[in-house]
Parts: structure tokens; sequence; C-alpha cells
């Protein structure tokens, strides 16, 4: 199971770098740090402090993708750290991906954390969203 930050603040990371558009990273970090989780949320990706990495994501709860330009793209930029994002989410970590970057979640181009592909955007018809308590809070 993953590790916290601290005993009482669960770390998030959130992606900033190429495979995100400008401000998406600065939204979802905002989001979750105003959300009733009270996660350390902190940047990864290529120009930060922590790098997207095994090291990085075994000190983390979550893990999130901001959305992107074109899936083949971002997964050009992020495919040397699928093994790193799919063991951290089979280990029990948590993936958030926006946008176009959830399908990074998928098989073929993506992280594999899923046992196929992703390829629809609503819900099911008479399927409805609900929100659920996240297990690093209980």
């Amino acid at each position: 199971m993953p590790h916290t930050s601290s005993e009482h603040h669960p770390l998030a990371l959130v992606y900033r770098g190429p495979a995100a558009l400008p401000d998406c990273p600065e939204a979802v970090a905002d989001l979750l740090a105003s959300g009733p989780w009270n996660l350390d949320v902190r940047y990864t990706g290529p120009r930060e402090a922590l790098p997207l990495s095994a090291e990085s994501l075994s000190q983390a709860v979550l893990y999130a993708q901001p959305g992107g330009g074109s899936l083949d793209s971002a997964y050009r930029v992020l495919a040397p750290q699928r093994r790193a994002i799919r063991d951290f989410v089979h280990a029990g970590g948590h993936f958030l991906g926006f946008c176009l970057d959830g399908y990074l979640a998928g098989a073929t181009p993506g992280f594999g954390v899923l046992p196929g592909d992703t390829d629809q955007t609503s819900p099911l018809p008479g399927r409805r969203s609900t929100t659920r308590t996240p297990p690093w809070s209980r």
C-alpha cells in the first residue's frame, strides 16, 4: 500500500509538464487541495522537485493526470513512466485522470491500469455518478 507524506496529510501528486495543457495542473491541484480529504498536494513532472517516478509514487495515495492535447502525444511523453504508474495502482494507489488524460488509464495507448481500453466519455444510460469517501480518508 502506498505511504503517506505525513501522519495527517496523505500525499497527492499532480502531474505538471508537457503532457498537460497550461493551467490544468493548477486547476486539479486547487480542486484536490480545497476538497475535504486533507491532502498534501504536490506537483510531479520533468521540471518539478518531485520527478514522476516509482519512488515518488510510493509516497503517495493519489496520482492525478490533468488533461492534455491528444492521447497519443500525451502517452509518448509519459510512456517511460507507464510501469511505475501501473505498479502504483496495482499496489493500491489511486489514479485520477481528467478529460482526455483519463483515457491514459486504458491499455492502448495508456498505463494499463484498467483491464482494457477506455472508450466512453459519459455514464451508461440508467446510471448516475456517486460520491464516495476516498479510502485514504476512512
